[in-house]
Parts: C-alpha cells; sequence; structure tokens
C-alpha cells in the first residue's frame, strides 16, 4: 500500500531506533505517512506492554488523534531507522474542513472506531505476551520501548 504518492508538499524525515512517534495520553501534532522502517504501537499498563501492531514498511500513525480530538490511547516507538513524512494535523483537519461534510463525518467515525477497538485490546490485554500476531518481543526490544517512553 503506497500512502504517499509523489505529493512532495511534505519532506521526508528520518527518525531513529528509540525515536517516539506518539505518546500515550498526549494529543499529537502530526499524522506520520510511515514510508520505511519499523514502528511498534503499543499500550502500558502497570509497568506491562501490551503491543498493538506493527508496521513494518509504509504505514499511518496519528490519525486516529487527528480526526477526534482525543489524546492517543497508545504509544508509538521506531523499532528501526524509519523515514516518515510528518504532516502537521492543523493541515489534515483544514483539508477535512474543506471537503464536503460528509467525508469528515465518515474519517471521524472509522477513527473513533479504531480507537475504540484499541481501547479493547489495551484493556484485554489481547496478545498479551506476543507481539503482533505471534512475534514476541526481544528483551532488548523491550528494554528500549520502556526506555523511549519514560
Amino acid at each position: 500500500m503506497n500512502l504517499l504518492s509523489t505529493d512532495d508538499t511534505f519532506e521526508e524525515q528520518n527518525f531513529a531506533s528509540g525515536d517516539v512517534l506518539v505518546f500515550e495520553g498526549k494529543a499529537t501534532d502530526f499524522v506520520y505517512l510511515i514510508r520505511r522502517g519499523k514502528v511498534a504501537t503499543f499500550t502500558m499498563s502497570s509497568d506491562r506492554i501490551y503491543p498493538i501492531s506493527l508496521i513494518d514498511g509504509d504505514g499511518l500513525l496519528g490519525e486516529d488523534c487527528t480526526f477526534t480530538g482525543a489524546p492517543s490511547n497508545y504509544s508509538a516507538v521506531v523499532l528501526e531507522n524509519t523515514t516518515a513524512v510528518k504532516i502537521p494535523v492543523e493541515t489534515v483537519q483544514n483539508f477535512i474542513k474543506e471537503s464536503p461534510a460528509w467525508v469528515g463525518n465518515l474519517v471521524g467515525e472509522i477513527s473513533g472506531r479504531l480507537m475504540k477497538t484499541i481501547d479493547i485490546i489495551g484493556e484485554h490485554k489481547i496478545l498479551d505476551d506476543k507481539l503482533f500476531g505471534g512475534v514476541s518481543l526481544t528483551e532488548q526490544e523491550e528494554k528500549m520501548l520502556r526506555k523511549s517512553i519514560t
């Protein structure tokens, strides 16, 4: 899936392993279009990590907060050097405002459902000790995630 066409309005930026792109419980100022690299999304409860997803290659982060205005219900940390396009939330919101009303309603509804799903995953500790459908976190990766968000 190619989330970003040849549009060069925003420049690609490089992020190093351990960089935090999204903090759980805080609003994000950017939507990230991940082009290359690996980023883990997860929640933390009682000092335990509960993985949600792994973006490996290309993907999207921060869109849920953009459309709902709520703080993020997950953290996102770079696992391997990553290239992404940072788009200011304000730019995305202005684009939605200029679109027909149904576009904003549709995107808001989809984002709201996504956030509820992430809440359920964290609340019920789905995937528990397994990361991303069966791939376990190494001790080193888990230490790096903890260090990055504290």
